[in-house]
């Protein structure tokens, strides 16, 4: 399985722990299970931040930080990250208010809330964390 690489396995893995997390939180919020949590925004940890993290580690460390691959992941996982804080945060905030301008028993939009700064944060260690581990051992 050539085409599972290292940058591809420290992508899933990081993106399954963040999703497992978010997962076992609604669980234990909700006392049941979902799959909603996996394919919803926002929420903790930020399962976009964790993988685009992974990968720029992965790339960091195998291809060197002074390598164009890092300097390109490098660029992405920031854009990534900004989305997450401040666009779909500032979107979801917005609908959010729009939502309390409509009357009570008018059907309201969805709309999904960005992540706060410390979903991101964990978002982050995780990918760290993965992106350590797969280079570590693969």
């Amino acid at each position: 399985m050539e085409w599972l690489s290292i940058y591809i396995i420290a992508i899933i893995v990081a993106w399954a722990i963040a999703s497992l997390i978010k997962v076992t939180i609604f669980f234990i919020k909700k006392k049941r299970i979902s799959k909603k949590p996996v394919f919803s925004t926002g929420g903790m940890p930020s399962a976009h931040t964790a993988p685009v993290v992974a990968l720029t580690m992965v790339i960091a460390l195998v291809d060197g930080f002074s390598s164009v691959a890092f300097a390109i992941s490098a660029l992405f996982s920031s854009v990534v990250i900004v989305d997450a804080l401040q666009v779909r945060r500032a979107v979801g905030e917005q609908g959010e208010a729009i939502n309390d301008l409509l009357p009570k028993n008018a059907k309201k939009p969805y709309f999904a809330l960005g992540h706060k700064p410390l979903e991101v944060l964990v978002g982050a260690i995780i990918g760290v964390v993965v992106g350590i581990a797969a280079y570590v051992l693969y």
